[in-house]
This record gives structure tokens, C-alpha cells and sequence, in this order.
């Protein structure tokens, strides 16, 4: 059965989901989305090396991440082998981002 008809529990049981918050409630330092990243290797901002990405916040505005100004968010460590980081990674590489 496709996934979102009635009826398919299983595959909807699967989804990891944020729930909804009011607008009020989200942290301001924190970012709702990147650029799309799948790992280090096709960030497309670039001068040589990785140069940064493009993070969005919950009031709209846009704010640049240099590699240089928050090089911790850009350690290859993070990113083993160039793929994108498991969950946990991820959400602490997301937290790195400065309004």
C-alpha cells in the first residue's frame, strides 16, 4: 500500500516528525535550515576549500556560516568519510550555526 493512504500504519509509524511549535517558542539562536548538504566534499560555496553555507532562522533572515568564523562546524571529524553525519551529529553541527 502507498505510503499516506488510510490505513498504512506501518509506514507512518517509521516517520520521524518534528511536532509543531508556535512561532514564540523557537530559539532564536537556533537554525530552522541550511543549504542542502550532504557532505563536505558538495558544499558549493567554496575558495579553495569549503567556504561556508547559507543557514535560515525561524524569523526569516538569512546568515552566512564561514568556515573560517566557525571552523568547529567544518571539522572533518564530523563528517566521517564525507557523508552526512548520523542524527546526533547532525543536530550538534546544526546548533554551531550563529544568527
Amino acid at each position: 500500500m502507498p505510503l499516506g493512504l488510510p490505513g498504512n500504519t506501518t509506514a507512518i509509524k517509521s516517520w520521524h516528525v518534528v511536532t509543531p511549535i508556535k512561532s514564540s517558542d523557537a530559539d532564536p539562536k537556533r537554525s530552522m535550515t541550511t543549504d542542502l548538504v550532504y557532505d563536505l566534499t558538495q558544499i558549493y560555496h567554496r575558495d579553495k576549500s569549503v567556504a561556508g553555507i547559507n543557514a535560515a532562522f525561524y524569523d526569516g533572515h538569512v546568515a552566512w556560516q564561514s568556515a573560517k568564523r566557525n571552523p568547529q562546524a567544518f571539522l572533518p571529524s564530523l563528517w566521517p568519510n564525507n557523508q552526512i553525519p548520523n542524527t546526533d551529529t547532525f543536530r550538534y553541527i546544526m546548533s554551531l550555526w550563529q544568527p
